[in-house]
């Protein structure tokens, strides 16, 4: 293969490598101006308020869904608040339970919502201490709704598996797993071999941002 780039250059390979639904994805335009795609070197002033938005319009990334679970469990540490609203736990691979047990004990607040997603509303300037509400009905708890003011709601997206192509899906059958996600089981240390021979991962492969070091 030679591949051509738009400065004019050329590299010749052997094999070429597709990693599909691996994309930089734009804010979603029904989101209220002010909140933020959440990122893995998000910085937090203290102390803050924040809301982690997880689920939203589409299930996230397993594996982004628990960087933001570290994410939150730093902001606590650091004296601020910390609310996560998810549908799916993030925690079904590698240290994802011991995580999510160590982000409870440092004070995240989790909210499991259902069908409907919360709702985030903008305070009015001077009319409360907060620039945002989360407004949600929890599915473990329902003796009433959540409503919680914060400083920043940062939403937690990612690729969508369901982007991979059927042939794709057919050869990775047995290291994906319900959702279509690589099982992070499937991940070995070698820079994330797949049990296929010759399968590799790129990108957004679960299990690939959540190893130690």
């Amino acid at each position: 293969f030679v591949a051509q780039f738009d400065d004019g250059t050329t590299s010749v390979h052997n094999c070429v490598m597709l990693a599909p639904g691996v994309q930089l994805k734009p804010k979603p335009i029904s989101l209220p101006e002010g909140t933020e795609l959440f990122a893995t070197a998000m910085e937090t002033a203290t102390p803050e308020r924040i809301a982690f938005l997880l689920d939203y319009l589409e299930p996230s990334d397993p594996a982004l869904g628990m960087a933001a679970m570290k994410a939150a469990t730093r902001n606590v540490r650091n004296g601020g608040e910390s609310i996560v609203c998810f549908k799916h736990a993030p925690v079904r691979h590698l240290f994802g339970e011991k995580l999510y047990d160590q982000a409870r004990n440092a004070g995240v607040q989790f909210v499991r919502f259902g069908n409907e997603p919360p709702a985030v509303q903008i305070c009015v300037p001077g009319t409360e201490d907060a620039k945002f509400t989360i407004i949600a009905s929890d599915a473990i708890d329902r003796e009433g709704e959540f409503r919680q003011n914060c400083d920043r709601v940062a939403v937690v997206t990612g690729p969508d598996p369901g982007s991979l192509p059927q042939w794709a899906r057919e050869f990775a059958a047995k290291d994906l797993d319900t959702e279509g996600f690589v099982l992070a089981d499937s991940v070995h240390c070698l820079s994330g071999n797949a049990f296929a021979s010759g399968v590799f991962l790129v990108g957004e492969g679960t299990g690939t941002m959540d190893l130690i070091g």
